[in-house]
């Protein structure tokens, strides 16, 4: 399902909309494998501020390909999703909070578990995480500031399409469910 919201179809919430993505999901399912799916799925997903998919990432957070990517750099990768925006902060700051590093290793213990990574990567994800800021890297303070602004914008973006979707249907609860500011 995600594939295809993020691949072949926009943002509107609209019962036809939904309709498609039902259809085309079962036509995806149908004639592509689940691997290629999710290929693709890596591949056009937003990793933070304008970074999309998993081969940009890698370069951005970690300087690598992806397929030099370790456990720990894979699980961090799962940790972004689905706010990787607000997520991005950790980047700024060039470290894991001691919470969100506690998050990431809890996933990929499940990973683990599930069969996904092998032990011998879960040991040598012993190491904290490494970020690879070069030298044109934002200072953290305006790393942190441009994050804030961008998530500003976006929660004005919402409000003004719920706005939209309410006033369009349900014009008389306007006041009711967004009050103005």
């Amino acid at each position: 399902m995600q594939t295809v919201k993020n691949v072949l179809l926009g943002n509107e919430k609209t019962l036809s909309r939904k309709l498609q993505e039902l259809f085309l999901t079962w036509y995806l399912e149908q004639h592509l494998s689940k691997e290629r799916v999710m290929e693709i799925y890596l591949n056009v997903i937003e990793f933070g501020p304008g970074i999309y998919g998993v081969g940009s990432a890698a370069h951005h957070f970690f300087g690598k390909s992806a397929k030099d990517l370790t456990a720990l750099e894979a699980a961090y990768f799962a940790s972004l999703l689905p706010s990787p925006k607000r997520r991005y902060v950790h980047y700024c700051k060039g470290e894991l909070a001691p919470g969100w590093d506690r998050y990431v290793r809890r996933l990929l213990k499940r990973m683990v578990e599930k069969g996904f990574v092998d032990e011998p990567s879960l040991k040598a994800s012993d190491a904290p995480l490494a970020f690879s800021r070069d030298k044109d890297a934002l200072p953290e303070a305006d790393c942190q500031r441009s994050v804030k602004e961008l998530l500003e914008s976006w929660q004005e973006e919402e409000r003004r399409r719920l706005r939209e979707a309410i006033a369009r249907h349900a014009p008389h609860q306007l006041d009711r469910f967004l009050p103005p500011r």
